[in-house]
């Protein structure tokens, strides 16, 4: 690996790399890097495409998340959900009282207990099918024990 240049991307950081291995760039996100280690290794610093690290890791994000976002509306105030949950969605203001909340949906549970956790109503507007199954599944089940709590 080739290290490149930092990036910041939302609220995460990224470490655009020439990958030697693949002979293709990536990025990584620095907060699930683990024990990295030196290789003493030299290399040129290489042209990254397009001439912007910022811009190739949106771009490789952006094709890698198609498909795979969660978008809602939640009806609090960003500052509140951005309290919550904002070190893992972008949160932004519609209003003052109502903002709207993008997460990755790789695994859909995580976007519903990110939700869950908020405490606030909340519309999903875009979603993949798995995790509105997921959703409806969940909301049997929790409405199947608040009915065997009151007997």
């Amino acid at each position: 690996m080739e290290p490149h240049q930092l990036v910041t991307v939302g609220r995460r950081w990224y470490l655009a790399a020439y990958d030697l291995e693949r002979q293709d760039w990536r990025s990584f996100r620095l907060d699930r890097l683990s024990a990295p280690m030196g290789t003493r290794a030299r290399f040129r610093r290489r042209d990254i495409p397009g001439g912007d690290a910022a811009s190739t890791v949106r771009q490789g994000l952006s094709q890698r998340d198609r498909g795979q976002q969660v978008v809602a509306t939640v009806h609090a105030p960003a500052e509140d959900v951005e309290r919550r949950i904002g070190r893992w969605a972008q949160v932004a203001a519609i209003d003052a009282q109502s903002c709207r909340v993008e997460m990755d949906a790789g695994q859909p549970q995580w976007p519903l207990f990110a939700l869950g956790v908020v405490r606030a109503p909340f519309d999903i507007e875009t979603a993949p099918a798995e995790l509105h199954a997921m959703l409806d599944d969940w909301s049997e089940r929790f409405a199947a024990a608040a009915a065997s709590r009151s007997r």
